[in-house]
């Protein structure tokens, strides 16, 4: 096998790898939206509010953490307004002024689970795709020219790396 041989198979391989891979990231789940959730919680009655010392505690805490010069309460001026009125706000996180609903958690969890199936999914294909380029650029001449008559018709990393492994198995007979 040339050296033009291998690089083509390398580029086989590579491109294959990107296909996969994008296969995989196009099944990738949506993150459940926990503004619409609590939306729907607000709507159908069912939020749930942390207590009031919870929510006090929180605000402490954050009041603790800040820095000088910084303060809870921000101001903002409005430019639009004609006689140049001042709002006020404070920011929480929203696990420091809500208990999360049920149906988010649950939905989370599964998109937490999906996306974990995925990710090793690409760890594994990305495992073969380095093992395929390490077998391709030292392995033997013989098993890479049978692995090459074929590779036209295979376009998944597993089915080509299964095959460089029979025939290096042959070879060995």
């Amino acid at each position: 096998m040339n050296q033009d041989q291998r690089k083509f198979l390398i580029a086989r391989v590579e491109q294959t790898y990107r296909d996969e891979e994008r296969k995989l990231d196009e099944g990738k789940p949506k993150e459940p939206s926990l503004n619409n959730y609590l939306v729907a919680a607000v709507l159908d009655g069912s939020v749930k509010m942390r207590s009031i010392e919870e929510i006090g505690n929180a605000v402490r805490q954050r009041v603790l953490r800040l820095g000088n010069g910084e303060s809870l309460v921000h101001e903002k001026y409005s430019r639009y307004s004609s006689d140049n009125e001042t709002y006020h706000s404070v920011s929480l996180q929203a696990n420091e002024l809500f208990i999360y609903p049920d149906a988010y958690l649950k939905a989370k969890e599964e998109y937490e689970t999906k996306k974990a199936e995925i990710q090793k999914k690409k760890d594994a294909l990305f495992a073969q795709k380095e093992t395929l380029l390490l077998k391709i650029q030292i392995g033997s001449n013989t098993s890479l020219d049978r692995l090459i008559d074929s590779v036209d018709n295979m376009i998944d990393i597993t089915l080509m790396n299964s095959k460089l492994m029979l025939g290096e198995g042959k070879e060995g007979k």
